[in-house]
């Protein structure tokens, strides 16, 4: 019973005032989402993100205020920005919601989560099907991150066949430059593939 009580109350940290000192704790809130707010360390924001520790540290609106508007993300994804960034849990993303609080992490220029994450996509992207593939593909190139998007290649490359990549439309919105590398390579192996075959029912 004790351990549903802990759980229940782990998903709802931030949620109510209080749970930091008052000189430090900001409000943070979320117009879009019905003016939902969370509660947090402006000195664990500062030190986590440039933009906070630029935001904070500056004479800006948010600074005296002790509020900032977050207008382009979910109240949810930005709490599990939060859970990583708060030395007392620590929480650090899963394959499951990685694409979106790397995001967070580079808006918000947070380094450790960024490379924390870059490495969640490399591993994500060996064991998944093509339309994962994609997604961690259009992330990882908008962002260079040349080593997860050579990854999404070669497993691309070597395991599907290239009608499979027309069934999911956000492949067309894949930079060309990726979509060529893949489709080239896709096309050599399976050239390859036929000539062998041929070379074989020749008994050469």
């Amino acid at each position: 019973m004790a351990e549903k009580t802990t759980i229940n109350e782990s998903e709802k940290m931030y949620e109510n005032p209080g749970e930091f000192d008052e000189e430090d704790e900001v409000t943070l809130m979320f117009p879009n989402e019905d003016n939902k707010t969370v509660f947090f360390s402006k000195f664990v924001l500062t030190r986590s993100s440039r933009v906070f520790k630029a935001m904070f540290q500056h004479d800006l609106k948010e600074k005296k205020d002790k509020n900032v508007n977050i207008e382009d993300i979910k109240v949810d994804d930005f709490i599990a920005f939060l859970k990583w960034s708060d030395p007392m849990v620590s929480k650090p993303p899963t394959a499951e919601n990685v694409l979106k609080v790397v995001e967070i992490a580079e808006k918000y220029q947070n380094e450790s989560m960024i490379n924390q994450c870059r490495n969640i996509m490399g591993l994500d992207i060996r064991e998944a099907k093509p339309e994962r593939i994609i997604a961690i593909l259009l992330v990882a190139a908008q962002y260079n991150y040349t080593e997860v998007v050579e990854e999404g290649v070669e497993r691309m490359k070597a395991n599907y066949r290239i009608r499979e990549f027309f069934d999911d439309a956000q492949f067309e919105k894949l930079p060309g430059e990726i979509k060529y590398r893949i489709l080239s390579k896709r096309v050599s192996q399976e050239y390859s593939h036929m000539n062998a075959g041929f070379t074989n029912n020749l008994n050469i």
